[in-house]
């Protein structure tokens, strides 16, 4: 068995997201599948190159928090969602 590795516990949530492409701004709806302090796993239909600077805004169900939002890099893509 793997030893998870994470320094943030994770969350599985579905919950839709907005998304901000860098600086040329066009937005993005992405479907969370799970989210922590440290990243979130998220799905959308448009292709987003590694390393690509986005904002991001999701609001959380009130069992989680109430609300984040932020900005991050890509820091990988997968070619299909489970």
């Amino acid at each position: 068995m793997r030893q998870d590795r994470r320094r943030s516990k994770r969350v599985t949530v579905q919950q839709a997201v907005s998304i901000t492409l860098g600086k040329a701004g066009g937005i993005v709806t992405a479907v969370s599948e799970s989210v922590s302090s440290g990243g979130a796993l998220l799905y959308c239909d448009r292709f987003i190159s590694p390393g690509s600077e986005v904002g991001l805004v999701i609001v959380l169900p009130l069992e989680v928090t109430h609300g984040i939002s932020g900005s991050g890099v890509v820091f990988r893509r997968g070619s299909s969602r489970r």
